[in-house]
């Protein structure tokens, strides 16, 4: 087993082993955090390694342990037997997958007059190779500076459009399946809204992210999707592979231990995606929101992450780039 592997691991060795590799890898958190601290504190390189890269990670676990007593300590509904299924899906594999248009048709409905009317609107309008306008980015929130050569970003996606989404989420049971499974309510980081044409090289090879502890992605996708029309494939827990295929599909998983890969489409397809990144949160909330068609997440999660961001800050750990940028 890698090390990588391991630091993904679902017990406490591999926990620590984790946070282990992001006090080496996320150093780049120095920036919001000497922000906090005063520009004049932690000089020392190795001291703002390590304790950059535990501190989201520490943040974030004793965020998602307060969120999840939070939950406990509520009262909530025996799940359906449909949102069951999900939860068991959810533990044991670590993803579930089912038809949107089955489990909801209303929800796939009001989906497609709002949200993807805009979005066939703002296709028609926007040529191939169009890169997106600034995004609207939130103080604390990561981001890359470029996006994907063969996927065009709908980068007018309004604040309604988001709520239209979280609907979606309630409507389809996906919110109820993953705080059942998680144990905690949730908030949406960040909306992403994006065709995916079979052009360029840059298929998604197998990979899995680095979202902060406990979030999960849910991905939609519009209308029939197979094989070579650029589906998702994921391999989950116990490594059984699974194909996204179908019409209307949603996937929930945790992207942070199962792999996933999509290729391109076959020419004369494409592919419409929306993509909700959820983590933990306090209170119920219905906050979702677009942050950037590269953003991550919030590093700090106790921060309010819906302040709108000064400037962009390149992120060179030891005067080495990373190809990332912090909002402060």
């Amino acid at each position: 087993m890698s090390g990588y592997e391991r630091a993904h691991g679902s017990n406490a060795i591999g926990r620590v082993l984790r946070a282990a590799f992001q006090a080496v890898g996320l150093a780049h958190y120095y920036a919001p955090l000497r922000e906090s601290l005063g520009r004049d504190k932690m000089h020392n390189p190795l001291l703002r390694v390590a304790f950059t890269g535990m501190i989201d990670f520490v943040l974030h676990e004793i965020y998602w342990i307060m969120a999840s007593a939070s939950y406990r300590l509520g009262r909530r509904p025996r799940p359906a037997p449909a949102i069951a299924g999900m939860i068991d899906q959810l533990t044991r594999s670590g993803h579930a997958v089912y038809s949107a248009r089955e489990f909801a048709p209303e929800a796939v409905k009001a989906l497609e007059e709002g949200l993807w009317r805009a979005f066939d609107a703002f296709q028609d309008r926007t040529p191939y190779g169009y890169r997106p306008k600034a995004p609207v980015l939130w103080k604390g929130m990561l981001c890359y500076p470029a996006v994907s050569e063969n996927q065009v970003h709908y980068d007018a996606i309004s604040q309604k459009e988001c709520e239209l989404v979280w609907d979606f989420l309630e409507e389809t049971g996906c919110r109820a399946a993953l705080e059942a499974r998680l144990k905690s309510r949730l908030s949406g980081f960040n909306v992403r809204v994006w065709r995916y044409f079979p052009r360029g090289a840059s298929s998604v090879r197998l990979h899995r992210d680095n979202l902060p502890p406990h979030a999960f992605k849910m991905m939609y996708f519009r209308g029939e999707v197979d094989e070579v029309g650029g589906a998702l494939k994921v391999r989950g827990y116990g490594g059984e592979e699974r194909t996204v295929e179908g019409r209307d599909q949603i996937i929930i998983f945790d992207a942070n231990r199962v792999y996933h890969e999509s290729r391109n489409p076959a020419p004369g397809r494409h592919r419409d995606c929306i993509e909700v990144c959820l983590m933990p949160e306090l209170s119920p909330s219905r906050r979702v929101q677009y942050s950037g068609f590269e953003a991550e997440h919030p590093y700090n999660p106790f921060k309010s992450w819906q302040v709108p961001a000064r400037e962009l800050v390149p992120l060179r750990p030891f005067g080495r780039p990373t190809g990332r940028l912090i909002a402060v």
